[in-house]
């Protein structure tokens, strides 16, 4: 069996609640010996700048979407396969189950509903 201190999750661990209780009090000691008016300061700098990366971000996203509208949508393919056969018979979908079946065959294999085939025979 490995040691812990040889895995990755152990560091990544120890390192995450290094940060949680250690940085906290560091940027509290920090702040006590910080005038109120250079607080009131580094408030507003860190408001501008959440502002700025905010404006940014927003910004960029815009500029994301309008490239992807601006380019071209790629041809879509037919659903129907290119090599089907004339002999591979026709399959139709239930209207009750959903499932494809031969359009030869009387009723719906999976769920044994009777259609009327005429007007799909008539309408192809």
């Amino acid at each position: 069996m490995t040691s812990p201190l040889r895995q990755q999750w152990f560091w990544m661990l120890f390192f995450l609640l290094l940060l949680v209780i250690i940085v906290p009090f560091l940027l509290i000691g920090l702040l006590i010996n910080f005038s109120p008016g250079t607080l009131f300061v580094i408030l507003i700098v860190l408001i501008v700048v959440w502002l700025i990366h905010k404006s940014y971000r927003d910004w960029k996203l815009k500029q994301d979407e309008q490239r992807k509208e601006a380019e071209p949508t790629p041809p879509q393919k037919d659903l129907e396969p290119e090599n089907v056969s004339a002999s591979e018979p026709k399959k139709i979908k239930c209207s009750y189950c959903g499932n494809a079946y031969d359009a030869q065959e009387d009723a719906c294999p999976y769920c044994g509903a009777h259609e009327d085939k005429r007007s799909d025979r008539n309408s192809s």
